[in-house]
């Protein structure tokens, strides 16, 4: 299990932020961790999520707690935890495009879960 989440963590930090679009290999890695994280998200089970999302969310980077709050929607698991863990990303992130990516995500999944 550490393994994955370990996984998941080095897949979240080579997403880009907002200056590394610019830099087309940096872009390349980018699209190549989303492929990769989509793929380790459908090995991970219910049961080991729940552990390996309490520790993510919790994480000092908002790229791994964008990913792993995006997980705990798509797992249904964990979802006031991911809730808390998106508003101080928007509260604290200086990087305009993580910033927005965590609002928007917030934006969505509280809008569903308020629809259902």
């Amino acid at each position: 299990m550490k393994e994955k989440r370990d996984l998941f963590i080095e897949l979240s930090l080579q997403q880009c932020k907002k200056d590394d679009y610019a830099d087309s290999k940096k872009v390349k890695m980018h699209n190549k961790a989303v492929e990769k994280l989509s793929k380790l998200k459908d090995e991970i089970t219910v049961i080991e999520s729940e552990e390996i999302l309490k520790i993510l969310l919790l994480y000092n980077d908002s790229r791994v707690k964008i990913n792993a709050a995006q997980f705990c929607f798509e797992k249904q698991v964990l979802i006031e935890a991911a809730i808390n863990s998106l508003n101080e990303v928007v509260k604290t992130e200086k990087d305009t495009t993580l910033n927005f990516s965590a609002k928007m995500l917030l934006k969505n999944e509280t809008k569903s879960w308020i629809a259902d």
